[in-house]
């Protein structure tokens, strides 16, 4: 299965939502420092493409032997022993087939290639395989072969695995500057929290919608996709729960059951971690005032700095309140420098001695015009 025909997918969860795919019959170079998740990523470009596309697969190996291989990847939850079963891979240790000869060694590698009709090759490692040639001049007549005989001829999309000395990719070599894509992986450390980066130095003719991006290996490797939020939802009708005596709900069932509600003219205080995004904590207090919207009441509300009148219509929408209702029943007060688009809900005023006086003035002429006190929402702090 091909995204266009110069692009095969790698079948990677998540990573071909970031690019086309690899170059049909080209060479990506896979880099990092050990333990990194090279072999991992590699190895499920092959599995995947087995599994998911009938695309036989080459795995030629100098780090380890067939059984190990096996066991190693099972951790994973990829198979290849079913997998050669199938035919549709094989495992080819690198260090028997240098000790012939350097022609013989490529000739092994292309034979089984062409007898598994192969599409995926994975050599592991480059590094490792530079230090058996006698010459740098050798090296470079092995690569040249695979790139002629085997990326170019039989098109068979080849993934090199290289030794990195640093965590970050500061220098470049031959093989580097030849190859068709550059990915680099890292880990490291935020409070306490262990992380793996994947970054694309470069992928000749895929845009790449993300230069960096995170990744897991934890039961097999998955490419975490950069967050997508939603633009004006399609607002679905919620049942909130009713509202409690002398009070109002808090438009959450469970924590209605914990707290009974808010009081009715009470002040409810939220300490919110500075970490944590409007999106975040929306969770516990959008539900509140959607309810009472819903309820034919109304909120005056001052936002967090950043939160603008689109962000806010989006997350109302999301529990439930039409744009319609939004219009009509949320009002912003806002500094007259605030850069908003021109809505008549949103009121500016002066942040002055007299900004208190001017809220209260508000306050009480929507009270006469919709029968009812307002819901009221403060920036936090």
């Amino acid at each position: 299965m091909e995204v266009e025909e110069k692009f095969r997918l790698t079948g990677i969860p998540g990573l071909d939502e970031l690019i086309k795919g690899f170059p049909r019959g080209g060479l990506i170079i896979v880099s990092g420092t050990p333990g990194t998740g090279k072999t991992v990523f590699a190895s499920s470009f092959i599995y995947y493409g087995a599994v998911k596309y009938g695309e036989p697969g080459v795995f030629v190996s100098l780090i380890e032997d067939e059984k190990r291989f096996y066991t190693y990847m099972k951790g994973f939850g990829m198979d290849f022993e079913k997998l050669a079963e199938k035919r549709l891979f094989k495992h080819i240790p690198l260090l028997i087939l240098l000790e012939p000869s350097l022609a013989s060694s490529i000739d092994v590698i292309v034979e089984n290639i062409v007898e598994l009709n192969a599409k995926r090759l994975v050599i592991d490692s480059y590094t490792a395989m530079n230090r058996l040639f006698r010459s740098q001049k050798e090296a470079r007549t092995f690569l040249h072969s695979i790139l002629s005989k085997i990326v170019s001829q039989l098109e068979c999309t080849t993934i090199l695995i290289k030794e990195e000395k640093m965590l970050e990719k500061k220098e470049f070599d031959y093989v580097d500057f030849i190859a068709d894509g550059v990915i680099h992986l890292k880990y490291g450390t935020i409070e306490d929290k262990f992380y793996r980066e994947l970054s694309f130095i470069k992928m000749r003719g895929s845009e790449v919608r993300s230069q960096k991006t995170y990744f897991t290996v934890h039961g097999g490797l998955k490419v975490m996709t950069p967050t997508k939020i939603p633009r004006k939802q399609v607002s679905v009708r919620l049942h909130y729960p009713e509202n409690p005596p002398r009070g109002y709900t808090t438009g959450i069932p469970d924590l209605d059951l914990e707290i009974g509600g808010y009081p009715d003219k009470s002040v409810v205080l939220f300490e919110i971690d500075p970490k944590l995004t409007f999106k975040d904590y929306m969770m516990l207090t959008v539900p509140t005032i959607a309810a009472y919207i819903l309820k034919n009441g109304y909120c005056l509300a001052v936002p967090s700095g950043g939160v603008t009148w689109d962000v806010l219509l989006d997350a109302y929408m999301t529990y439930g309140v039409s744009e319609e209702l939004f219009r009509r029943h949320y009002y912003l007060i806002a500094e007259p420098s605030y850069k908003e688009k021109e809505y008549e809900n949103i009121i500016k005023i002066e942040t002055d001695e007299s900004s208190v006086k001017r809220f209260l003035e508000i306050e009480d002429t929507f009270v006469k015009k919709y029968g009812k006190p307002p819901s009221q929402q403060f920036r936090n702090r």
